[in-house]
């Protein structure tokens, strides 16, 4: 399973929680909102989202910070650097144990406290890399399944 993320890094828990607290009440405030729209719970989730990105990009000491927090598509097994740039195996084990459409506890990692927001999954289908010399050739319609 992938998962399309969004952080916000900060330096102190009590930062990581005020962020929860601000997004979990605008996120209860739509809730209360009534509406027939089919769509609404989808409109909702952007908004979140949206409110999410705008904080990670002023309030984030994170490089991702300039994408609204993205990290996006993250998967277990993901090739990740222990260099502190902006992932690390902590935060693809965090993302992977968060809650999806909603915002979870901060999680410490050695970068500092995440606040991190699961915005849609899909099923991981790894991508096969081109190789030089001889490939072997695919089913028509099922790439990557030999004939």
């Amino acid at each position: 399973m992938e998962r399309r993320a969004r952080h916000i890094l900060v330096t102190s828990i009590e930062a990581a929680n005020m962020f929860r607290d601000t997004l979990l009440e605008f996120q209860k405030e739509l809730a209360e909102q009534a509406s027939d729209d089919p769509e609404k719970e989808y409109q909702d989730l952007q908004k979140l989202e949206n409110l999410f990105s705008r904080l990670a990009k002023k309030y984030s000491t994170c490089p991702s910070k300039a994408l609204g927090g993205s990290l996006d598509w993250i998967y277990a097994g993901i090739a990740v650097s222990d260099s502190p740039d902006i992932l690390n195996q902590e935060l693809v084990n965090a993302i992977m144990s968060a809650p999806k459409d909603g915002i979870g506890e901060p999680v410490k990692t050695v970068f500092g406290y995440h606040l991190i927001m699961i915005c849609d999954t899909q099923i991981h289908i790894p991508r096969v890399k081109k190789t030089t010399g001889t490939q072997v050739p695919s089913v028509p319609g099922i790439p990557g399944v030999p004939k």
